[in-house]
């Protein structure tokens, strides 16, 4: 038993024709990549949405580049005659450069995101390291000052407390140490 034969024509109701370009797209964008894995060739794919949605695919490069490609065809390979071909040409070649830039933007952005973050935990990291070096000259507030001899005084504390613990012979519990 075979497989019924679908009868292709226009499909009249509009949500109905937008769920089915939907779920096909993909499958079409999929077996163009297939065919450039397995047969090694360019392919420039575009295709437009009932409701004017853009979809895009280009096995190598962009898909300006495949179409550039085209247009340099001579006449008789590829055809047919394009009209407007300069212009067609140019408004490619202006798209590509837009599209380098725009993609230049883009890591820039990123890149300045990820340098405030970085800054912002240098920062912190620098707060935190101030906790450990105190510079009496640096402390800038009472409270500070209090959390700096609270550390000082806790730490003096734990190292008698081991001091102690090793001329006993006892071994210094971790969970006392804490307790500090």
């Amino acid at each position: 038993m075979g497989r019924k034969k679908l009868v292709v024509k226009r499909i009249d109701n509009p949500t109905g024709r937008l769920g089915t370009y939907r779920k096909r797209k993909d499958g079409i964008v999929k077996k163009a990549a297939e065919l450039s894995g397995l047969c090694g060739t360019d392919v420039g794919l575009i295709m437009f949405s009932p409701n004017g949605g853009l979809t895009s695919f280009a096995s190598s490069g962009s898909i300006e580049d495949v179409f550039l490609r085209y247009l340099n065809l001579p006449d008789a390979s590829r055809g047919e005659l394009v009209e407007n071909q300069e212009v067609l040409r140019q408004g490619l070649e202006h798209v590509k450069c837009e599209a380098k830039m725009l993609e230049v933007l883009t890591k820039k952005q990123a890149l300045e995101e990820e340098l405030t973050v970085l800054n912002q935990q240098q920062t912190e990291v620098q707060e935190k390291i101030r906790c450990y070096n105190p510079e009496p000259e640096e402390t800038r507030s009472v409270r500070e000052a209090e959390v700096h001899i609270r550390f000082l005084s806790d730490a003096i504390r734990r190292i008698e407390y081991l001091k102690q613990a090793k001329s006993s012979g006892k071994p210094a519990s971790a969970s006392r140490i804490c307790q500090f």
